[in-house]
């Protein structure tokens, strides 16, 4: 028997994964179908090498992550919604304490609702949670495959020096700088024809404009801020003092 040769075919309503060294009928033998509005994967086929596994699983794993979102096939360059069978489950959740739950953590994960909620319903087996300990194991199962945005920035710049004031959590996510940023803020100044007097407090959100003041990368102020990250740092540095000692 030949080893499988991955084929990644775009159909309308989703992916399906084929061994084109096999055939069924007039197609390649399928061994696993995506579809794009449940991000579910279906109908596995029973015999594959792990090799050929693990890439549709990779595969499957970075189309889930746009879960609620859309995707771009590689080969036409047409943009199709995806997950968005999530979004409306999610939505008929209301404002229960369950989908309060699921927006913190992709929040905390730099993730989509949607794709907190697939990997929620892939637990459960879309069974109803016995107690609360199948949040408590779902939540220590999550953290143990996914990192933060805040511990992906400190992996990248592990010398990052701590912030405490106005520039807590904030960092250049291009070359780690966390010296100074400009950012667009408003305020309401007194105007003399001679020039400007006093002003109020200034004020700028996640959505102001923001550069780097070491290497000049743009963007808004949510993308230079990481939720945690002076925690982070402080107790990295706690652990390495507790080590000296």
């Amino acid at each position: 028997m030949k080893r499988e040769t991955l084929y990644i075919d775009h159909m309308e309503g989703g992916i399906a994964y084929r061994d084109q060294n096999r055939k069924d009928g007039e197609t390649y033998k399928r061994l696993c179908t995506l579809p794009y509005d449940t991000l579910i994967p279906e109908g596995w086929a029973y015999k594959m090498t792990g090799s050929v596994r693990n890439a549709i699983e990779n595969h499957i794993k970075a189309i889930q992550l746009l879960a609620g979102g859309t995707y771009v096939n590689p080969t036409t360059g047409t943009v199709v919604p995806v997950g968005y069978w999530l979004s409306t489950r999610l939505h008929m959740e209301g404002d229960s304490p369950l989908r309060t739950w699921i927006i913190n953590l992709a929040k905390t994960y730099g993730v989509t609702p949607e794709y907190v909620f697939l990997q929620w319903k892939l637990y459960t087996r879309d069974q109803v949670p016995e107690s609360n300990a199948d949040y408590m194991v779902f939540d220590l199962k999550f953290r143990r495959v996914h990192v933060t945005p805040a511990e992906r920035m400190l992996k990248k710049f592990p010398d990052m020096p701590p912030r405490e004031n106005c520039l807590t959590d904030m960092a250049c996510p291009e070359c780690g700088s966390r010296d100074y940023f400009k950012i667009t803020m408003s305020s309401v100044f007194e105007m003399f024809d001679d020039g400007t007097g006093d002003h109020e407090d200034t004020e700028w959100d996640g959505t102001s404009a923001c550069t780097c003041g070491e290497c000049g990368h743009e963007g808004t102020a949510a993308d230079f801020t990481f939720e945690g990250l002076d925690e982070l740092i402080e107790a990295n540095q706690k652990s390495d003092e507790d080590k000296d000692k």
